[in-house]
């Protein structure tokens, strides 16, 4: 009971922070840049958690259960439970693929990676589609998804625009389920790594499998680019939205930023 009451102002922070519609409450703290501030999601996570460390067990609830504090026994949580629960293991290793593929982003390993595949445009389209697929699969290992995609889809859509002249569509669908194709390595998503926490698998044996099961799903979407896409979606001609994109990406100021922190032309 207590914590479904304390459930309820959690959902209500992570609707209100940034509505959309209104201001929110995000707007109160202050901003690194624009843009950009010290508040996320996980702040409202972290202070509804921070409650349950006050909150009796009970509900409605006698005085002297709420001034025994230190106990730990008619509290909802205490620290001795949080140090035998809590599932370290998964945040260190979370934590650090979440650095990797920070580092990789901000140093513009990733951005250079991307502008690599300009070069394809001599190349047949269903090759192209290829091997962008294969890429993006085995680099979303290392990279989060919304990273990837981020990164990747203004690039495939200039060079199929620009360089091939087919509709975008035509590689950015592919490359965006390909982002998700994140079978191999613990820290590639959340799911792989509560998985691996149990300590019943080593990191080899998620490497055979996902690899694998990444070479399933890349023959799926190829199967599904040359089949089902061309159905459901007009990809026979470049659409008039398409027409207007310029020939630069997110990618050129990081590309530039990395440069000029490095010093390497």
């Amino acid at each position: 009971m207590v914590v479904m009451a304390a459930f309820g102002p959690f959902v209500l922070l992570l609707f209100f922070r940034n509505p959309g519609f209104m201001s929110g409450w995000y707007e109160a703290f202050p901003t690194v840049r624009e843009g950009v501030g010290y508040v996320s999601d996980g702040t409202g996570a972290v202070f509804v958690t921070t409650i349950l460390f006050f909150l009796p067990a009970s509900w409605p609830f006698p005085r002297s259960q709420y001034t025994t504090y230190g106990t730990g026994q008619h509290r909802i949580l205490d620290w001795d439970v949080v140090q035998r629960k809590m599932p370290w293991g998964i945040i260190l290793l979370l934590g650090a693929g979440l650095c990797l593929a920070k580092g990789t982003v901000d140093s513009g390993l990733s951005c250079w990676f991307g502008n690599q595949l300009s070069s394809l445009g001599d190349l047949d389209v269903s090759l192209v589609v290829f091997v962008t697929v294969v890429f993006i699969t085995f680099f979303t290992e290392i990279v989060s998804n919304t990273a990837t995609a981020t990164i990747f889809l203004p690039i495939l859509a200039q060079l199929a625009v620009t360089t091939l002249h087919v509709n975008p569509l035509t590689l950015m669908i592919p490359a965006t389920v390909a982002c998700s194709f994140a079978f191999m390595l613990p820290a590639a998503t959340p799911p792989n790594a509560i998985a691996f926490s149990y300590g019943h698998l080593k990191v080899i044996d998620m490497v055979k499998v996902g690899f694998a099961m990444n070479l399933i799903a890349i023959v799926a979407v190829m199967f599904l680019t040359t089949t089902l896409y061309g159905a459901v979606f007009t990809l026979s001609s470049v659409p008039q939205w398409a027409l207007g994109l310029s020939g630069t990406s997110t990618c050129s100021g990081n590309l530039s930023n990395a440069t000029n922190a490095t010093g390497i032309p």
